[in-house]
């Protein structure tokens, strides 16, 4: 499931800007904002397009990965969006687009294959998205109808060249430390919730960790939003973040 953070903001007691990192010298908490957006969601490229299968009603990736490791589930509701333009070339017209949405519902998953219970319309091509010259189909995507349900939040001690490694296991000890919430959908917007330490926390000075839905799944509009909208908030002492191993600096990553 896709999880993008849209935005990145510390601050600290002693000043009302917001600052780039940590400020070592502070004695105080700091606290870290993170706002993200997370999404049952797959969004079709030329490197890695969606095959269709008319027979048998499904839709396939080629990526690699499967649907069940992007969320999509048995006896869900999924929403296929695409665009499709049409162009003039002999300059009598102008060149128009449209955008097709339909809705299904999942059938049977097998690893990259989903299968639905409708009849797939796609203009009849089998492979999305695709350029034939006189017309093109784009923004080829594929979303469920399902708000996410809960978040999980996880954060370690790492050196700094290990700093894109998923290994959040903390130095101190060799652990995981999470924050977590269930029901989240259950949650009004703007209310802020507390998360559940999860772990020996492993002296990692983590004060507390709290998250508040920024926007409801809904559009005004009443169309399902194709992502939820989320803001977390930690309250930590940075001089439990700073320090030094053989000469190497030791920072956060979560």
């Amino acid at each position: 499931m896709p999880v993008k953070i849209v935005n990145r903001a510390y601050s600290e007691p002693y000043t009302d800007d917001k600052i780039n990192w940590f400020l070592g010298n502070v004695g105080d908490n700091q606290t870290l904002v993170l706002d993200i957006e997370s999404g049952i969601i797959f969004q079709a490229t030329r490197e890695t397009p969606l095959s269709i299968d008319y027979t048998d009603n499904s839709f396939i990736l080629t990526s690699g990965k499967s649907w069940g490791e992007l969320g999509f589930d048995i006896g869900m509701e999924i929403t296929f969006v695409f665009d499709v333009t049409v162009t003039d070339f002999d300059g009598t017209g102008s060149d128009s687009t449209s955008t097709t949405t339909n809705k299904y519902t999942v059938k049977e998953i097998f690893g990259s294959e989903m299968v639905v219970n409708e009849t797939i319309q796609a203009e009849n091509k089998e492979s999305m998205p695709v350029d034939l010259g006189t017309e093109s189909i784009t923004n080829v995507s594929i979303y469920g109808e399902s708000e996410i349900q809960g978040s999980k939040l996880t954060y370690g001690h790492i050196i700094n060249s290990n700093y894109d490694s998923k290994n959040l296991n903390s130095l101190n000890d060799g652990t995981e430390t999470s924050f977590s919430l269930p029901n989240i959908n259950d949650v009004s917007v703007g209310i802020w919730q507390f998360m559940d330490a999860i772990g020996y926390q492993s002296g990692m000075a983590i004060k507390s960790a709290e998250i508040r839905k920024v926007q409801s799944f809904a559009d005004d509009d009443g169309v399902s939003a194709r992502y939820s909208v989320g803001r977390f908030l930690l309250e930590f002492n940075p001089r439990a973040f700073s320090g030094s191993n053989n000469d190497r600096d030791i920072w956060t990553m979560g």
